[in-house]
Formats: structure tokens, sequence, C-alpha cells
């Protein structure tokens, strides 16, 4: 499988996934991708963050934003990591649901991620069925573990993208 490159704002935020997902972008400004099947949704959205909300904690912000989520309950467990000036915080929980399109009481997950560095704010939030766990989550886990934060100075075209540039 093959991956292709989501840059968001110029290079403020980018992240690979695979190359077989679709992507459209909401009214709203987030970003939606699909795989194949519509089995797995990942949306994502970023913003630029005032340089007093540069160190707030994640897993504060994490635990309030789900705390608007009725699906999340209050018992989930958040993660965290930070390397360098780049922290993250995310969580899974799994809630019952039905599944629309077989009409089947099924077990569904909310995969949810914050990321920052000093100037951007990432959020990204995974929804699965239980039963596509086995390929859901390292797809989810690649993502991850591309996700770039930009230093402010955004590329001018396209074309000078790290990953547009040929080598000599």
């Amino acid at each position: 499988m093959g991956e292709k490159i989501v840059v968001l704002d110029r290079g403020n935020v980018e992240f690979l996934y695979p190359d077989d997902w679709s992507v459209s972008r909401n009214q709203d400004g987030h970003i939606t991708l699909s795989d194949p099947t519509e089995s797995c949704r990942l949306e994502v959205s970023y913003t630029k963050i005032p340089p007093e909300a540069a160190s707030f904690p994640l897993d504060r912000l994490l635990r309030r934003l789900l705390s608007h989520v009725p699906e999340a309950g209050s018992e989930f467990e958040i993660q965290s990591s930070s390397e360098s000036n780049v922290r993250f915080a995310w969580t899974d929980y799994s809630y019952p649901t039905t599944n629309k399109r077989t009409g089947n009481d099924a077990e569904a997950h909310g995969r949810w991620l914050v990321g920052s560095n000093e100037l951007f704010q990432l959020l990204m939030t995974l929804y699965y069925w239980a039963e596509d766990a086995a390929w859901a989550v390292p797809i989810w886990t690649r993502i991850f573990e591309t996700v770039q934060f930009g230093d402010g100075s955004q590329l001018a075209r396209p074309e000078d993208h790290w990953s547009r540039q040929r080598r000599n």
C-alpha cells in the first residue's frame, strides 16, 4: 500500500495517509478521510494558537473536549508523549451503536488525538468498528507517527514541498 501526504495551510501541519483513502473538505474547514469501504473515518482540523496557549496541558484539553461527547463517557485513559517542542495526548474509547448499513448493533471506537507545537494545534478523530481494529489501528499509528508541525514559514507554492522535490 502506498501513501499520500496531507499538507495543511502550506506546511503548518502535515501527515501521511493510505493512498486508497478519499479526502474531502467540509464547509467548516475540517478534512475528512475515509477508507475505500467507508468503515473507518478520520477527521482532522488544526488552528494557530496564541503563545499563552502553547503550554496548556493537552491531557486537560482532551478531557475537556471529550466531556462534550456522550459516547466517550467519563472513564477513558489519556496517554501523552512529547518530543522536542511537539506534544501529543490521545485516547481510545468504545461505545455501542447501530451499524447503519447492516442495522445490527455493533461496537464502535472513537480515537481522539490533540497535538501541538508552540504555534499550531491539531485535532484528529478516528472512528472505526471494533471488528476493523486489526487494520484500522495500525493505519492510525502510521498517520500519528508521520504528523509534523511547521515552524510558521509557509511554502510559497506546492512545488516547494519536500515531497515534490526531484533528487539529483
